[in-house]
């Protein structure tokens, strides 16, 4: 008798009148039948708490690498939720969700209040190479903050960088070779580590050298019961140069057709550590022409043998 009235009134399920859950899709998703194959790949699951986007995104590549179409996307992305997310899509209204896009949309709307924000493009400009920090490690931590920046511009990323960079000769680079795009500036800064580490093992080799060397003098001179203490350090040719009244690359110029200099032999490698610059002297890159050594000491050879009067005082 009490179950006869229950049911007149509908507040328990019979045969004829089965209880369903609320389908939330429309029916032009329900109704698409799951591919033979169709495996539920293993997904992360979301509880309300984290980062909306990071789920969103996480779920979006799985499912796409594995070919799914919109309408299995919509019905495979509850099974993800758990918690306050599972409440959340239960409690949407039946039948209004009637594709994917909308799906994101109502969720990441939802979640919103969780997302990490973004940092302005400012933030680049307080990003700075602490004082024993490599010039790889701080590339590296910069490069990092710059995908957290939404619609970043080069130009900004680039100010930054020449701003917080402890590297003069790396600032100079920037200077003189200015990157237009975010790639550029990234690929300049590897070539310049790459650099600094090739003249760092260079150096490292020439110091072990000079230490072998210098033993070796010593070990002969003991021999011969003549030490090196009273030698005299030969003093380098020009000691003190007299300053020009040009630069040297405009000094090369005026003489390199007129037979006066004589050029080094062209050699097929970097002289030098910055990469960017070239030496007209030299015809390589590594030194600017204006920073040549070799390249001044042949003008002030000239120069005191009175053949550039004109370019000296």
């Amino acid at each position: 008798m009490i179950e006869h009235v229950l049911e007149q009134k509908k507040l328990v399920p019979t045969e004829e009148t089965p209880q369903r859950s609320k389908v939330r899709f429309v029916k032009e998703i329900m109704v698409k039948p799951l591919p033979k194959k169709f495996k539920m790949p293993q997904l992360t699951t979301y509880s309300g708490k984290g980062d909306p986007y990071d789920h969103m995104q996480n779920y979006e590549a799985v499912m796409l690498l594995h070919g799914w179409e919109d309408a299995i996307m919509c019905r495979a992305f509850p099974l993800t939720l758990t918690e306050h997310a599972h409440i959340w899509f239960n409690n949407m209204k039946e039948g209004s969700i009637s594709n994917f896009n909308q799906l994101r949309k109502e969720f990441i709307d939802a979640f919103l209040i969780n997302a990490r924000r973004k940092k302005d493009a400012s933030y680049l400009l307080t990003i700075k190479q602490e004082e024993k920090e490599s010039m790889k490690d701080y590339v590296e931590r910069f490069r990092a903050t710059t995908l957290e920046v939404q619609d970043l511009q080069a130009i900004v990323a680039i100010s930054g960088m020449l701003q917080g960079t402890r590297s003069r000769d790396f600032q100079k680079s920037l200077s003189l070779d200015q990157p237009l795009t975010l790639r550029d500036l990234f690929s300049q800064a590897n070539k310049f580590i790459l650099s600094e580490d090739v003249m760092r093992h260079i150096n490292a080799g020439n110091r072990d050298k000079k230490r072998k060397d210098r033993d070796e003098t010593n070990d002969e001179g003991r021999k011969t019961g003549r030490g090196n203490e009273h030698r005299q350090v030969p003093k380098l040719k020009f000691e003190n140069f007299t300053p020009l009244s040009q630069p040297r690359s405009t000094i090369l110029a005026s003489i390199e057709g007129s037979g006066l200099l004589i050029f080094p032999p062209k050699v097929n490698k970097t002289m030098g550590k910055f990469i960017d610059a070239y030496c007209r002297f030299h015809k390589t890159h590594g030194h600017s022409t204006d920073r040549c050594r070799e390249l001044m000491n042949e003008i002030k050879s000239l120069v005191r043998r009175g053949k550039l009067n004109r370019f000296g005082y």
